[in-house]
């Protein structure tokens, strides 16, 4: 699997064609900021087309355990009309770009149709990744951001997933499947912070 990051500046447009151009194959989504999600799919949508490269488009979002709000209302059909706190959560993470305790009813709308599944994250593996990614690509990213990461693992590792992919037809496809997280955060944190 192709892992794409589409956090500016790192990569322009030109490269993500090239990205997806080189896959061949479905495009996977975990993106971090749940506002944002649409005109990223949007997005990613208009460019492979205009390049004659769409196949397919599977979204799933990637939540602190604590506060999964769009999972929760999603899952009930509530939408707006429930919180994390009903149901016995705090709200509270370190994921402080996904510390929502209530879903937008109007994304819950918009994305019934488009929404493949959900992953939930403790906060202590957001670390993890954090640390991956600034090791191995010398890119910081905020704790939120690295929600993302929970997506290709995930794919890999959960029964739940591998009988999602199975029942669309892509178990085959996802060696060359492009994975792209919109990982937004992390140039405003100051230096001092980072090195915590």
């Amino acid at each position: 699997m192709v892992f794409m990051d589409i956090h500016m500046p790192y990569m322009n447009e030109i490269e993500i064609i090239q990205k997806i151009e080189d896959s061949h194959l479905a495009i996977a989504g975990s993106i971090k900021a749940r506002g944002g999600i649409y005109e990223v799919l949007k997005h990613t949508e208009d460019l492979a087309m205009e390049h004659g490269l769409l196949k397919e488009i599977h979204c799933f979002f990637a939540e602190p355990t604590q506060a999964p709000c769009m999972l929760l209302g999603m899952a009930t059909g509530l939408n707006s009309g429930i919180s994390v706190q009903d149901i016995g959560l705090t709200g509270l993470t370190h994921a402080d770009g996904l510390a929502v305790g209530r879903p937008s009813g109007f994304l819950g709308g918009v994305m019934k149709t488009m929404l493949s599944g959900e992953f939930t994250i403790r906060d202590a593996k957001l670390y993890d990744y954090m640390r991956d990614l600034l090791e191995t690509e010398d890119i910081f990213l905020e704790p939120s951001a690295c929600a993302v990461f929970q997506g290709p693992v995930r794919l890999n590792q959960s029964p739940e997933v591998r009988g999602y992919l199975k029942k669309n037809g892509l178990t085959d496809k996802m060696e060359q499947a492009v994975h792209m997280a919109w990982a937004t955060g992390g140039s405003l944190v100051p230096e001092d912070v980072r090195e915590e």
